[in-house]
């Protein structure tokens, strides 16, 4: 392994960019917990050291250039690098996100995707079995093929894209078989909204100690409250239990990237899970 040079991405990568700040998270439940590794807006990160041993492990080239790929969850950090082959970028999973089965689950339902014609980021084998994953040090790692395209333009055409894909999807995991019982659970009745929200005046005031406590507890009783009835609601509206299947689990339009109008790559099967479709299609239009 060579290697010429190692710097951040500059701005100006923007528009091939695959993740998109700010987008929802997709979890168990939303990501609402420790707030100590996010507050600061640190960002974990893949040490030199850490990389010789994993980039070993794949067969993609001598090393012309390192780029830290800052984008997508701080949790999940990002290298893309660029060889004699061409240009991969490499993800280590974010703590819950790289256990064993949902790593199975994803490796699985990428296969499937390929098989039958769906645009996803292809992922690189290891060297040594040909594996779609690496596990490696207590850590998950994968190394997609990168894509280059840009993101939705938020155009009707680009609404229309998406649409027409995430139903396309759908249709496809209607037959898939996955070899593990995935994970459930969405933002719908999600246990850890209301007690997140009962801490997050503390929590705002010990970074802020300025802060006006009294708005700020206001406004989490008024967002505890809009949350309690928007679950009602669903819940007396129904959701059908006939149409879970496997889903994304985190449709937004910074996993998706497009080329002349179309879409090139569905990205971050990260947060794949058994609920109803109808998930996906409200995830989507927020």
């Amino acid at each position: 392994m060579s290697t010429s040079s190692f710097q951040p991405d500059s701005p100006a990568s923007a528009a091939d960019d695959p993740d998109s700040p700010g987008a929802l998270p997709g979890a168990d439940s939303p990501h609402l917990g420790s707030v100590e590794e996010e507050e600061h807006g640190r960002r974990a990160t893949i040490d030199r050291n850490e990389l010789a041993m994993v980039v070993s492990r794949y067969d993609i080239g001598s090393i012309r250039q390192l780029r830290d790929y800052r984008r997508g969850s701080r949790r999940a950090p990002k290298l893309r690098i660029d060889t004699d082959r061409g240009a991969y970028l490499l993800k280590r999973r974010a703590p819950g996100r790289d256990e064993a089965d949902r790593m199975l689950l994803n490796t699985s339902m990428h296969r499937w995707l390929v098989k039958h014609d769906y645009p996803v980021a292809p992922l690189i084998p290891t060297r040594d079995n040909n594996g779609l994953a690496l596990r490696l040090g207590g850590h998950a790692y994968e190394m997609f093929e990168y894509i280059r395209g840009v993101r939705d333009d938020r155009s009707e055409e680009a609404a229309f894209e998406s649409g027409r894909h995430l139903g396309l999807l759908h249709k496809l995991f209607e037959a898939f078989v996955p070899p593990a019982q995935p994970t459930s659970g969405s933002y719908h009745a999600a246990r850890g909204i209301t007690p997140a929200l009962q801490r997050l005046p503390k929590i705002v005031c010990d970074i802020e100690p300025d802060v006006d406590v009294t708005a700020l507890e206001e406004t989490c009783q008024l967002l505890r409250a809009a949350y309690r009835n928007a679950t009602d609601t669903v819940r007396n509206i129904g959701l059908d239990p006939a149409s879970r299947l496997v889903i994304h689990g985190d449709w937004h339009p910074g996993n998706l990237l497009y080329r002349d109008s179309a879409i090139v790559a569905v990205l971050d099967f990260d947060s794949a899970r058994i609920e109803p479709r109808i998930i996906d299609v409200a995830n989507a239009a927020l």
